[in-house]
């Protein structure tokens, strides 16, 4: 489980952001702008209304993170 009473694991956000620190606050914080501005929540039930906790359980479920690129 990603999530285990109210505290992330960690390495799951990290590989499922990109795989890096930087990938998972960049990830993040692009994520928390657009649902600061108004954007729907990816997920149906957001366990919480901060917007920190949202990201995190939409990066958990898999629906954020960074794109990897495409070798040409």
């Amino acid at each position: 489980a990603a999530q285990l009473n109210g505290v992330f694991c960690t390495e799951d956000l990290l590989n499922k952001s990109g795989g890096g620190l930087f990938s998972l606050v960049r990830v993040a914080m692009i994520r928390a702008l657009e649902l600061a501005s108004g954007k729907p929540s990816l997920i149906e039930h957001p366990s919480s209304n901060k917007i920190i906790t949202t990201v995190f359980e939409e990066i958990s479920a898999g629906k954020v993170g960074l794109k990897k690129k495409e070798k040409a």
